[in-house]
């Protein structure tokens, strides 16, 4: 069969089929690498030898298509890096804003509570009235960790 492809040509047998596995391999490999194959080839009879070299460029960019590809993503670098900056400006304005409605929620929650403590305590005594101040002023002072 292999004979009747080749007009009549027996196959050279004595290539271990381990071997031709593994140069069957190696030449793919060749190929997938960088798509380029250099095959040479010696007659042993005539000497004569002939060299092919065979590229697979399909499905594959061109050189002047990477190169035009390269070109636009530096043209576009900047505004790519704006983008994000702008992106990075306004999730740093949406952290603080949350963050400080929850701080002010907190110091509501605080100042409702100094309310419903004086309301109750009318008759307090001077301390006692200094001394809620004092816990509440160092409760909310900006200078606080909590805020």
């Amino acid at each position: 069969m292999v004979s009747d492809f080749f007009n009549g040509k027996e196959p050279n047998k004595s290539i271990n089929p381990d071997e031709a596995i593994t140069y069957g391999a190696a030449i793919q490999a060749a190929i997938l690498s960088d798509s380029i194959l250099s095959v040479s080839a010696v007659d042993k009879i005539t000497r004569r030898s002939n060299k092919i070299t065979i590229t697979n460029d399909k499905d594959q960019l061109s050189k002047e298509e990477i190169e035009r590809m390269i070109a636009d993503a530096e043209k576009y670098r900047a505004e790519d890096e704006k983008f994000v900056q702008r992106i990075q400006a306004r999730n740093s304005l949406e952290s603080y804003i949350y963050n400080l409605r929850n701080t002010l929620q907190e110091h509501e929650n605080i100042i409702q509570e100094a309310i419903t403590w004086l309301e109750n305590n009318q008759e307090a005594e001077k301390e006692e009235y200094e001394h809620k101040q004092e816990l509440l002023e160092k409760t909310v002072s900006p200078n606080n960790d909590k805020t």
